[in-house]
Parts: C-alpha cells; structure tokens; sequence
C-alpha cells in the first residue's frame, strides 16, 4: 500500500511540475488511478489532452483536447 501511495504522490508531483498532462487513453479507457489525475491536474488548472475521446463522462469532461502523440509534438512547438 505505501507504495502505490507513493507512486500517486509522485505522479502528483510530475503533474506540479507540467503545463501539459497527456492521458494515453488506449481505446477511451482509462483505469481509477488516472482519472484522480486527470482531477488533479485539472484542479492545478492543468491543460489535460487525451489521445482517444474518454469513456468515463466525468474525466472526459476535463479534456480539453483530443489528439494523438505526433499532433501534440506539433503543438507543443
């Protein structure tokens, strides 16, 4: 258990630390550990973008963008 916690508190940190959180939604899934950061995250008023439309309603209402890797490689430039 402290170490799952530990990984969420890491995971926290990395989202301090961005101005973007990319979510790899495989097919719009997305498991319970990601969608408290994508809360997160949108609670640090974080730009959330997914790879894939998000199953869960809640989460995908937080998405600010849908696109797949190479889209956000360009921009971010």
């Amino acid at each position: 258990m402290e170490t799952e916690k530990q990984a969420l508190l890491n995971a926290f940190q990395r989202i301090e630390d961005s101005d973007i959180v990319y979510i790899y939604s495989r097919e719009g899934y997305i498991g319970k550990t990601v969608a408290m950061e994508i809360a997160y995250a949108y609670a640090k008023h974080k730009e959330i973008i997914s790879s894939h439309k998000i199953e869960e309603l809640s989460a995908q209402a937080l998405v600010y963008k849908i696109m797949d890797s190479k889209k956000l490689i360009e921009f971010c430039r």
